[in-house]
């Protein structure tokens, strides 16, 4: 599923893919596309696709063909010619049911989210400039602070960002904080994604990967962009969608998942 936005407004398209999966396995994913829809309706044609065929080569180490399969569907878009295709990126999440277990991968701050008797399991780590493996990564030579004040770098790390301003720089680039929001050359506030090839020094496109046996009874899972997870809460998605009947959706409505935080329309059309 990938969003794409349209005159200011978000637009959901539920996507059927073509592969061919043997019985008891699945996929599915979620990719929030910026920069225009370009690598989104790539990575969302192309990833699945990649991760099953090498699943297919060689299943004895999953977390290393996952890892190729979102390495691979990077390469592949970088050598496409696009109008949009320099700026255009996604950050996504994937699930796929394999041999009885749910093997879910992210990179950027799309997230997955399982329930068991109603108690929420997070699946995935979002990826941002302000987490301080991500930070660490990317600067790896602290050097310089905001305003010529290097005393006050340890401050801005170890304590509330809000209405604050440092930046950190190395050699190659900088991680900068503004009224709270860590961003990546002070402009990119997610540090991994498929695209983005003005930042690919430091925005990369490997994931993280999470293996969860099926026999340990997941009710259901969520894959969701930030567009949920920035105004609902893990557990208050989980309590929302619990109650649902299994396997009902309603096309071109509104789902009320919090009565006093927001309102999302869902607009689904199927290929």
């Amino acid at each position: 599923m990938r969003r794409k936005m349209a005159t200011g407004k978000s637009r959901w398209k539920l996507k059927k893919t073509g592969i061919r999966f043997t019985q008891g396995e699945a996929s599915f994913g979620v990719f929030d596309g910026h920069g225009g829809a370009s690598a989104a309706n790539f990575a969302a044609e192309h990833l699945h696709t990649n991760i099953r065929e090498k699943l297919a080569w060689d299943d004895s180490n999953v977390q290393k063909a996952v890892r190729d399969a979102y390495l691979k569907t990077e390469e592949e878009f970088a050598s496409r010619n696009c109008d949009d295709g320099a700026r255009s990126g996604t950050c996504c999440v994937s699930a796929l049911v394999f041999k009885g277990s749910l093997i879910v991968s992210n990179v950027g701050d799309c997230r997955a989210v399982v329930s068991g008797d109603g108690v929420t399991k997070t699946l995935t780590t979002d990826h941002l400039p302000s987490v301080t493996s991500e930070k660490e990564r990317i600067v790896t030579n602290v050097s310089t602070c905001a305003q010529n004040r290097p005393h006050d770098c340890g401050h801005y790390i170890n304590t509330q960002y809000t209405n604050k301003h440092a930046h950190f720089v190395s050699q190659g680039g900088y991680v900068d904080c503004y009224h709270g929001i860590w961003r990546i050359q002070g402009s990119f506030a997610v540090s991994r994604s498929i695209g983005d090839r003005h930042l690919k020094q430091w925005v990369i496109a490997e994931p993280d990967t999470r293996i969860l046996p099926i026999s340990l009874g997941p009710e259901f899972l969520i894959l969701a962009s930030d567009g949920l997870w920035d105004k609902v809460s893990d557990q208050e998605a989980v309590d929302v969608a619990r109650p649902l009947p299994v396997g009902k959706a309603e096309s071109h409505a509104n789902y009320r998942l919090h009565d006093h935080l927001m309102e999302i329309p869902v607009n689904l059309a199927l290929d």
